[in-house]
């Protein structure tokens, strides 16, 4: 990301990836199986577009909030229906044929849980790689080549935190991993708290980026085990959806 944005432009970040969405569309058709059985349900049309016009509402007033404050209407409105829209997708999915999401599924300990872990694993690191790279451009002046170099030691770090956490989870269960890697990941952003406008503090980003960012990775790989985890075959991509929904959503929040 670094290289593209000081050698070509900020805008290649989007560009790049088309090309390797173009492959997969090439590619998938030929070396993946359809072996599923077809079945024909109804689309669950009131909990689709309450559950998206929930998050989406919460989404905006929180982001919204950043530039307008608390008190603002709009803010305090569209949280209000964000309210709204979830509590009424609760009651809808209570009593759809089709429902979008089963609540018997949501109530789970391990899928709510789980979820709920996931939001603070990628919520934390989002708003440090936002924040840190301002502070390495902005404060110490790194161009954004020198900045995007600095993050490849966290890089590493996580690669190494996803190989472990099969084998830690292996060893004393999801649950302690995950607690672990809260833990870890917790230790390396408050060293960040001692960052200032001298040329050391690219040290302490360097170590403490480091340190969350194998946390983290921990923390993904064991989330998505506990959230998906003591379920028929048939609510695995239900649950692996709701995974993926908490990511972004924690990604937007963060």
């Amino acid at each position: 990301g670094g290289m593209l944005t000081g050698l070509f432009s900020w805008r290649w970040a989007f560009l790049i990836n088309l090309p390797v969405v173009a492959v997969i569309l090439i590619a998938a058709p030929r070396v993946l199986a359809d072996v599923g059985e077809r079945a024909r349900n109804r689309l669950d049309v009131p909990g689709a577009v309450t559950v998206t016009g929930g998050l989406l509402s919460f989404v905006y007033g929180i982001s919204a909030a950043e530039h307008e404050g608390w008190g603002d209407p709009i803010v305090l409105g569209t949280l209000a229906l964000a309210a709204v829209l979830l509590v009424a997708f609760w009651f809808i999915e209570l009593r759809s044929p089709n429902p979008l999401a089963p609540v018997h599924i949501l109530k789970r300990p391990t899928v709510g849980w789980g979820n709920f872990a996931g939001l603070f694993v990628i919520g934390m690191t989002s708003a440090v790689v936002f924040q840190m790279t301002l502070y390495l451009q902005d404060v110490l002046g790194y161009e954004a080549v020198a900045s995007g170099r600095a993050f490849g030691g966290a890089s590493i770090a996580a690669i190494i935190g996803g190989l472990v956490a099969p084998k830690v989870i292996g060893s004393i269960g999801g649950k302690q991993t995950l607690v672990a890697a809260l833990l870890i990941q917790g230790v390396g952003l408050l060293s960040l708290m001692t960052v200032g406008e001298g040329g050391s503090g690219i040290y302490i980003v360097l170590a403490g980026v480091s340190v969350a960012f194998f946390g983290h990775a921990m923390g993904i790989v064991s989330y998505t085990v506990i959230a998906t985890s003591g379920l028929p075959n048939e609510e695995q991509g239900l649950a692996t959806g709701l995974t993926t929904m908490s990511q972004q959503i924690a990604l937007t929040l963060g």
